[in-house]
Order: structure tokens, then sequence, then C-alpha cells
């Protein structure tokens, strides 16, 4: 009996000894995981957010399976995502996976699944949204809290968000980066940063971002891995104390302390500009325009002494911030995607239902032959009760003749809806491409669809009834790994499925160059130049876009093709001034709020001006309240997908174009320039396209007179808002007493090197200035300078105490007196001299 027991006890001792076969099998006790989403657990809504996961395997054993984040475990994802993995023992692993939240997302959990599906770890993490009216920088360094302070560079009423993360941190694809309102980097190792990340940054700035490089003691390492961004190309550095001419670019009149520090110096590329220098002409700041996005190199290290005690440091930022130039309203991606979805299913010369002549004779058919028919034939025959037979035979036939007849009209092609705008740069080598994909099922299915070519994809979402949004697929999984792809979704018959893929593509050979001449007097503008098409396909409804309006070419620009171009456009004098891109002039689409959100203080659409140039007055069809009215033939159908196309990414917001100084040419083709893959042996494709080309010009004054910037050149900030309801320098409405003041700053391309004459523009009624004064900034004093106006005009000679940083001039109306509601319908200034 004592041996039994004894032997018991030693198996139960052995057994309890033994690694659990779960444990051995998935490896619970080896992996150890970490996740970060977004920057610092910020993210923007609607946006693709990424999450930088952290793998440690310190077992003996490797281990192979996924990783997973999916709406069931992780209140706000927008669709499961998924990736592959296999670590090593001993090994770390570093990768990124790329997301959908809404904004009421507030904690994400990823898992990491076995090969026999079970959960081997689990890691979470807390999120916050960006409010839309927040600015989002994020700071990149290797030594967190060695950053300078960016909070000041807001409009007023703004708030700023800043992130810090580490360089390893950085997303490898641009996508990651699309909520980054100013990535600032200093004090980092780019020269670590994978080829892909280098490309995510590249892409970033040429699609419209604000990248910030900072020299100072760590400008090799900092520049290492950015070198062709960077507006200077820096080799070595100096010591200096000489940093005097920084107080230009602020409103302090305080002086830098004169502390030495180091600057770093090198050669600076063909097409940048110094905008700021020392007494001895070595840059201190230094920028690039990259695409549509600008890159600045600060020379010295701001985080360091002397700066950090230099009160102008805030305006600093906000000068360097504020005087990029405007993004034009197309330049945002998409931000109606409800309208998204309706654009895709406008299918030109396809319907899911057969023609109603077709329907009519049907029914017709049925109709006389179960009636008149059948009772004739059973009457000759004598044999009337059979109808208790003939009638659901009938049915029965026409039933089957029904569904047979619906199902080969609906045939077994899958149909593709591909809506594609390409967006190009001369001197950059790849195009913006984002796109919405459809696919339409002729019946119920399975599909997997994927993008092999480095596009990043997601689900569309879809407004539902009661604010819902649901996608009229299954629950869709998006899998990443060399490539995204949409697995095992299934669709209904006639139903359709949409998506959202974003990337890069080999610039479009579509080239042109402009000079623009513009008089001192009037209001004409000449163009001439020429545009070439080198595609294989012609380029439909072509349109040359200015500031001054839209020249429209009177016939489709044909492969091969030059095309000679002199015209005059008339601008309007009363066209709206663009606000600043910090004025978050453009609003992003918000689906779980489903409507538009302004990221700024208002949200003052403009009436489709850009998409009117585009469309054409003739063919541009005002929406109705529940959207644009049906059409019915195939062109009108082609139009109306054209224009809802063009509401998901357009909003002339503050009623501006913001196209600048830019000439661009638009066209159209009916091909999609890449493919995507799905399963199935059978398809047809929808496509419409449309490519946004930023030609060359030169800017020209007409001969015998100086160069003329307009009112429309500069672009407009919100400094202080006291007593106004409506605060844009196109409408300012007073309620109360109080101040209102504004920055304008000529686009980089408008900055005069000698300006003769500043002109102060008022528009407003007989009485409606009568308590209030106006007043300009004088940068040398730090004050305000009351003005007495001569109608709508002032007209000041040798302004150069009244010009800041880059010409840009501050102008502040106050309102001592409240006596009823006062309006003045614009304000604005405009500048003569002579460029260099």
């Amino acid at each position: 009996m004592n041996r039994r027991l004894i032997l018991v006890l030693a198996l139960l001792c052995i057994v309890s000894l033994a690694p659990p076969l779960d444990a051995q099998d998935s490896g619970l006790v080896t992996l150890t995981v970490n996740v970060e989403a977004g920057f610092a657990g910020r993210f923007r809504d609607n946006m693709w957010t990424p999450l930088t996961i952290h793998l440690e395997n310190a077992g003996t054993r490797g281990f192979t399976g996924e990783i997973v984040a999916r709406p069931e475990r992780s209140r706000g994802l927008t669709h499961t995502s998924r990736t592959p993995i296999s670590i090593s023992p001993g090994a770390k692993q570093a990768l990124t996976l790329y997301v959908g939240l809404r904004s009421f997302a507030d904690v994400v959990r990823i898992e990491l699944i076995n090969e026999e599906g079970l959960i081997a770890a689990e890691a979470e993490t807390s999120v916050r949204a960006v409010l839309p009216q927040e600015r989002l920088y994020v700071r990149v360094s290797d030594t967190l809290g060695r950053t300078a302070n960016l909070s000041a560079a807001a409009a007023y009423g703004q708030t700023v968000t800043q992130a810090d993360i580490f360089t390893q941190n950085l997303p490898d694809h641009q996508v990651g980066l699309q909520a980054v309102d100013v990535l600032y980097i200093a004090a980092a190792d780019t020269g670590s940063l994978t080829t892909r990340q280098r490309d995510a940054i590249a892409q970033y700035v040429t699609y419209g971002g604000h990248l910030i490089v900072v020299g100072g003691a760590q400008w090799q390492p900092t520049a290492a891995g950015l070198q062709p961004l960077l507006p200077i190309m820096p080799d070595s550095s100096i010591v200096s104390s000489d940093f005097a001419a920084l107080t230009t670019w602020s409103t302090s009149t305080s002086a830098v302390a004169q502390t030495e520090s180091i600057i770093a110096t090198g050669s600076l590329q063909e097409d940048s500009r110094v905008l700021v220098t020392d007494s001895s002409g070595v840059p201190l700041i230094a920028r690039r325009t990259v695409g549509a996005g600008v890159v600045d190199y600060i020379a010295f290290d701001p985080a360091s002494a002397p700066f950090t005690s230099w009160p102008g440091l805030d305006g600093l930022w906000l000068s360097v911030i504020t005087s990029r130039a405007p993004r034009p309203a197309w330049n945002l991606g998409f931000l109606n995607l409800s309208q998204g979805y309706t654009a895709i299913e406008i299918l030109p010369g396809i319907t899911a239902l057969p023609e109603a002549l077709t329907m009519l004779a049907f029914l017709l058919a049925y109709v006389v032959l179960i009636g008149p028919v059948n009772y004739f034939i059973l009457s000759r025959i004598g044999r009337r009760e059979f109808a208790w037979l003939t009638v659901p035979g009938l049915i029965a036939v026409f039933t089957i003749a029904a569904w047979v007849t619906g199902f080969n009209l609906r045939g077994t092609d899958v149909t593709l809806s591909r809506l594609s705008v390409i967006e190009s740069w001369p001197g950059a080598e790849d195009a913006h491409l984002r796109q919405l994909v459809g696919v339409l099922s002729p019946r119920r299915a399975t599909y997997d669809l994927s993008v092999e070519d480095g596009r990043a994809l997601r689900p569309l979402l879809r407004a539902a009834a009661g604010g819902f949004f649901t996608n009229q697929a299954s629950p869709l999984q998006i899998s990443q790994s060399e490539f995204f792809s949409a697995q095992d979704f299934s669709i209904d018959a006639s139903f359709m499925a949409g998506f959202v893929t974003d990337g890069d593509i080999p610039r479009p050979d579509i080239s042109g160059r402009f000079s623009v001449i513009s008089r001192a007097t009037g209001d004409t503008v000449q163009l001439r130049g020429s545009v070439r098409n080198e595609l294989s396909v012609p380029l439909l409804d072509p349109v040359i876009l200015t500031r001054a309006g839209a020249h429209r070419l009177d016939s489709p620009l044909m492969p091969g093709e030059i095309r000679l171009i002199d015209a005059s456009l008339t601008r309007n004098p009363t066209t709206p001034i663009p606000a600043a891109p910090i004025q978050n002039a453009v609003a992003y689409y918000s689906p779980s709020q489903s409507r538009f959100v302004s990221r700024g203080r208002e949200s003052m659409t403009g009436p489709d001006q850009t998409v009117r140039d585009i469309i054409g007055e003739n063919s541009y069809r005002s929406a109705v309240y529940f959207g644009l009215p049906q059409s019915s033939t195939t062109i009108d159908q082609a139009e109306q997908r054209r224009q809802t196309f063009l509401s998901t990414f357009i909003i002339d917001q503050f009623n501006a174009t913001s196209r600048g100084d830019g000439v661009y040419l638009v066209g159209w083709t009916e091909s999609a320039p890449t493919e995507e893959l799905i399963s199935s042996s059978a398809r047809q494709a929808v496509d419409t396209s449309i490519y946004i080309v930023k030609l060359n010009a030169d800017l020209e004054a007409a001969p015998g007179e100086r160069d003329h910037v307009m009112a429309d050149q500069f672009t407009w900030l919100l400094l202080e808002d006291e007593a106004a309801t409506e605060s844009t320098p196109n409408l300012i409405s007073y309620l109360a007493r109080g101040k209102v003041s504004y920055r304008f700053t000529p686009a980089p391309t408008s900055v005069l090197d000698e300006v003769d004459e500043l002109v102060v523009h008022v528009e407003h009624g007989a009485a409606q200035l009568e308590n209030t004064e106006l007043r300009v900034f004088n940068w040398n004093t730090g004050t305000y300078v009351p003005i007495q106006l001569a109608g709508s005009d002032l007209r000041i000679e040798d302004p150069q105490h009244y010009l800041g940083p880059n010409n840009a001039v501050q102008i502040e109306l106050d309102r001592f007196f409240a006596a009823g509601t006062a309006s003045i319908t614009r304000v604005g200034v405009e500048q003569v001299g002579t460029r260099g």
C-alpha cells in the first residue's frame, strides 16, 4: 500500500513539473508583445492609423502565426486587420499594422494567433482621437523631451496636440502620416530609418505635408537619412552668436541673447530659398518646396540655449508654419466618403434591373396568357374546369422563366467601378493616386480583392439609416503582408462593396509651361504657354486652372499632342482670399458624426467654384437636399458620376479655391492607371479617372509695369477675435465691441524683393466704420498703428516698418463702441514692387 502511494505521489510530481502542453505549442510563456497606436496614442477619425508592434521571443521555440486587430475586441475599429508573423527563438521583431479607427475609440487590442487558431499573447493600448479643430504636430527624436515647443503655432481658437515618438516608430507607409499637420525631426538618427520609412516621409512631403528638420549640435545623424529632401545639404558646422535676424521673423522685439550655439552649414539646393541669414549671409532657416509640400531646415537647435529663453521663439514658429503656400481644395484626400459610395454606384449604361419596357412586356404576356388565352383554349376544348391545373402550372412556368431570365440578364461578370484622382507635380518622380473601388456582384458570392503595387487598402464605409455605418459586404478583413488585400468577403446579388486605396504611381507624362502676366491696373491675367499629353489615351474635357479662373480647351488633348495656348482671363476682384493651411481651411469628414466638420472655427464652404471650373458651368448641376437629381441617359449619368466624385474630395472652404500662384491642367480619362486583382475569372470595369497636373509657371509683370501682388495672392490667418461672429476677411460681422486681427502673408512665389507701396483695402458700408478703428502692425516697435481710410483704400509708400516675415502684414480692427451689428465685406492687402 505504501509503495502504491509513493508511486502515485512520484507521478504527480513529474506531471506538475512538466510545462503545460499549450504553453509548449503556442509559446505563451516566451512571447512578449507591445503595441503603440497612432502618435503617442493620438489618431484622426477616417484615416489610416499605424499600430507599431514590438515582439520578443525569449524562448527556445520559434513562433509562426499572425497578428490580428478586430472590432469584436476593440471598440471603434472599422474592420479586422491581420498580418502574418514568424519570429525565431531569441529574436526581436518590429512591424506596423494599419487600421481604421472611429472617433469614439478608446482602446486598441491586438492578438497573436498561432497556427492552431489559439491566442498566444495579446496587448492593448489607449487611444484618443484628435478633434477636427486640433492641430497634430509630431515631434521625432531619439531623446524625448529634448525638442522645441510648437504649441503656439496655431490660429486663434485652435489647440495644438504635440505627440513625441522615437525614430524607430515612424510609419513605413505614407498613409500612416496623413493625419500629421507638421512633422518635426530633431536630435534623431535618421540614418537608421529603413528605406520604406524614408520613402514614406518623402511621399508625405510630396503629397502636401510640412517637414521641419533641425540642425544644431546633432546635425549629422539628423540629416543622414533625409538628404534628398533638405534645402541645405549640411556638411559642416560653425559656432556663432549672430542670431539678431531671427527677430524679423517674430512679433517680439526682444533680440536673441548673444550666446554661442552650433549652426549646421552646407550648400543650398538649386530649387531652395533662404528665409533668414545671419549678418554674414550664413543661412539660419532655408526652405524647399517638394511637390505640394514644404521642407524647412532650421540650421540651429531651437531646444538649446540661447533660444529656449528667447521670448520671440513662439512667434518664430508661427511665422515658419504659416508662411507656406495654400493647399488647393483637392489636396486633402477624400472628405465626404458617403458621397463616394454614391459615386461608385453610378454606372453609366449598366443597371442591376431589366429595362422597364422588358418588364412591362413580360408582365403583359403573363396577364394575357394566364387570363384570356388560357380561358379561350379551355373553352374551345370544353374543359374550363382544368383552370384549377393550368393556372398554377402557368404561374410555375412564368416563375421559373422569370428567375432564369433575371439570372441570365445579370450575367456572370463582376463589375469593378473605379474612380481615380491622380495628382502630380513638376520634378516629382511619383504621382499621388487616390482611388475608390466598388465591386458589384451579379449574384451572392465570396471574393478576394488585392492591390499588389504598394497601395494601402481599406473598406469604404457607408452611412446607413440611423447614422450607423455598414458595408453591403460581410464584415471585411484586410490582410497586410507584402501587399494589402481584402479576403473572403461576401456580397449579395446586385449589391456593392466599396474600398479606398491610396498610394503612388509613376508620374504621368503630362507637362506644360506657362507665363502668367498680370497688370498693375485692371483684373486681366494673360496666360501664354503650352501643354503636352504623352499618355496613350486622350485627355478628355481638359481645362487650365489658375487663381484668375478657368480656361477650357475646346477639344480633347490627344496622345502625343502639344497644344499652344494664349488666353486672357478676367479675375473677379472680390475673389475670396485663401486661408493659410494652419487656419485649417479644409474640413475632414468624420464618418462617425455623419457630417462635415470644419477643422477651423468656421465651416464656410464655398459655392463649389472649383467643381464648377472643372465640370463647366453648362454641365454643373446644383445639388438638391438629398443630393444631385437623378439622370437617365448614359451621358448624363457619366457627368453626374464625375461631379459626385469631385464632391468627395473638393471643398472650397471659406469660399476660396486656394490655388495660389499655381497653374494646373485638369482632364479626364476612361481608363484606370492601375489594376486590382479579384478572384473572379469574368469581370468588367467602369473607369473614371481625373488627372490634376501642376505645370511650370513663371510670374511676370506687364512690360513697363511694376509687379503687383493682388489680395488673393495672400493667405490670411486669424490672430484674435473678441467680437465678431463671422471672422474671415471676406466677411466680418460684429455683434459686440472688441478686436479682430489678421495676418496676411503673400504666397511664396509672390514675395517681392522690394516693396515700394502697400495698399490696405477695406470694403464697408457708409457708416460701418464709425465706431471702428483700423490699425496696421509696426514690426519694428511691436505695436499697432492707427490709420485713416480715404474711401476703401489706403496707400502707404515706403512701407518697410509694416512688413514682417515674407512681407507679411498684420491688420487689426477695433470696435470701441457697439451700436447694433456692423459688417465689413472684405479686408485685404496688396503690394507693389519688384522681384529679384
